[in-house]
């Protein structure tokens, strides 16, 4: 079933958008609006808050995607 999850997504993600995601994984910041706008509407990237602020992380569905493997 996540793997089913996983795979929907991952048709989802255009093909400029892994190397966004792939910096979310890296440094867990989104650069610029507009990327924020399309990663958090889409999905593919959650903010999080805790007492030292505001940090992303990927979608963990999208977590053993290949394209996002090093």
């Amino acid at each position: 079933m996540i793997r089913g999850q996983r795979d929907i997504l991952v048709r989802a993600v255009e093909k400029h958008e892994w190397q966004l995601l792939f910096q979310v994984k890296e440094q867990q910041i989104v650069k610029g609006e507009q990327e924020y706008q399309m990663l958090l509407r889409s999905m593919f990237v959650f903010e999080y808050q805790d007492e030292e602020g505001a940090w992303f992380s990927i979608n963990p569905i999208l977590a053993e995607a290949k394209q996002l493997q090093d």
